[in-house]
């Protein structure tokens, strides 16, 4: 499920950088999908260890990777790049702005949270259909914010990455 998560997240982010509002291709959702899919899954292990290894350390270290590293995703998807080079890129894209992407990371986080906690209280069946409705949406949400974030820092700054 963890694949075939990440494919559907490489697919919108692909549909939300592409900006037209009447639906992404086919050729644009499917293109390379495997590879970026396994990128995407494999570079998300790396940088799950790796902002977890900071935050054992101390807190502050697993933020600033969280937030060099925001962007992973978006530069295999949208630009192919492989798992490393996504890291690096993202990285470098951030510097300058990680205090604001930390602020948007951590509202987005306490949204998914307040969201998953309030559909939490839905007993039973009903209650787990809720909670997996409410806490994707957020998701998904998060997705189209963040690659509004990646596309706007990109058009700023073509030249470093």
């Amino acid at each position: 499920l963890a694949v075939v998560s990440e494919a559907v997240m490489i697919v919108a982010t692909r549909a939300f950088a592409d900006g037209t509002l009447d639906g992404i291709t086919g050729k644009l959702a499917m293109r390379r999908i495997a590879v970026a899919t396994l990128y995407g899954f494999f570079g998300g292990l790396l940088v799950l260890v790796a902002v977890g290894l900071g935050l054992v350390m101390v807190v502050i270290p697993g933020l600033i990777v969280y937030v060099g590293t925001i962007f992973f995703r978006q530069e295999i998807a949208i630009e192919d790049s492989g798992p490393l080079q996504a890291i690096s890129n993202s990285w470098a894209l951030t510097k300058g702005n990680r205090w604001t992407l930390l602020i948007v990371g951590l509202v987005l986080w306490i949204a998914g949270q307040v969201v998953g906690f309030v559909a939490g209280f839905v007993p039973g069946t009903v209650g787990m259909v809720v909670h997996t409705v409410a806490t994707s949406t957020v998701a998904v949400l998060a997705v189209a914010v963040i690659t509004e974030a990646y596309v706007r820092l990109r058009a700023d700054r073509p030249e470093q990455i």
